[in-house]
């Protein structure tokens, strides 16, 4: 059975998250199975110094210097359930960037297909003209060489 996990990007920080006091003093993070969005419990202290926790929703905006940036601040990407060798050893996620046989690709998730697939960007180093979807065995023989929040260029 396939292991359900996520990772979060935080878009105001930029960097990725833990499930801990990361987010705020005293919080811990769970995914609404509804919405799919983030609920972060945070704890505060009591008249007795006890910590209560109460559900703060992923807000909807973010601070990115004196501006207020009206989107969801936390970008939430589903593990795909497979471990490759690479620059992160270990689990892919989506948005990794996967090297693969001279493809540079994003790995996704696809309703057409009802799987995690690599988005073609590039192929031999050169930009794909029409994006496509591989997914025969990116997993066996690929490799991580970044995301596509801190290694955006990779896809340039």
């Amino acid at each position: 059975m396939r292991e359900i996990k996520f990772r979060i990007w935080d878009k105001q920080l930029k960097k990725f998250v833990k499930n801990d006091a990361s987010l705020h003093c005293f919080s811990n993070w769970s995914v609404d199975a509804f919405s799919g969005t983030i609920i972060d419990y945070v704890g505060v202290m009591d008249g007795d110094h006890k910590t209560v926790y109460t559900q703060d929703c992923n807000p909807k905006y973010y601070a990115k210097g004196t501006k207020i940036i009206k989107e969801p601040r936390y970008v939430l990407q589903q593990y795909t359930g497979i471990n490759i060798e690479g620059k992160r050893k270990g689990e892919i996620y989506e948005g990794d960037i996967i090297l693969q046989d001279g493809r540079i690709m994003v790995i996704e998730y696809s309703e057409e297909f009802g799987a995690f697939v690599g988005e073609v960007y590039k192929f031999d180093g050169e930009e794909v003209e029409q994006s496509y979807h591989y997914y025969a065995d990116i997993y066996s023989n690929g490799k991580i060489v970044g995301n596509i929040f801190e290694n955006r260029e990779l896809l340039l």
